[in-house]
């Protein structure tokens, strides 16, 4: 996971890219733009839930804090959030420590997942 911005052990939010646009993921699938709108849409309307590396239940005393669909590229501590990407930031509670001291550490953690499930257009 390439975080974007870490905040102080006092702050303690973090942001990352959720999905690029029209990019592979790591089982060789991707999403247009248009169909990480509707992901993002349904997932903010259930409430949120964010799952670690897309295991378990939803994450307890993590608090979402933006939630942004890029129209054009941004920057975001000092990298670029790619036009079309989804890009989340959170607020990791003290109940996480060890996730926050992995995340601060450059850790194990490889990203945050929305839990999300999708089905492939079958190609004409």
């Amino acid at each position: 996971m390439e975080v974007f911005i870490k905040g102080s052990d006092e702050e303690r939010v973090f942001g990352a890219i959720v999905y690029k646009a029209d990019t592979p993921d790591a089982d060789g699938e991707w999403c247009t733009a248009e169909d990480i709108y509707a992901g993002m849409k349904s997932w903010m309307r259930a409430g949120h839930p964010l799952r670690l590396e897309h295991k378990g239940d939803s994450l307890k005393d993590v608090s979402l804090i933006e939630c942004v669909q890029a129209e054009q590229d941004i920057i975001k501590g000092g990298k670029v959030i790619p036009s079309g990407a989804w890009y989340v930031s959170v607020y990791v509670g003290a109940s996480q420590e060890a996730l926050w001291q992995e995340i601060k550490n450059g850790g194990a953690v490889s990203g945050l997942s929305m839990g999300g499930r999708a089905t492939a257009a079958e190609e004409e």
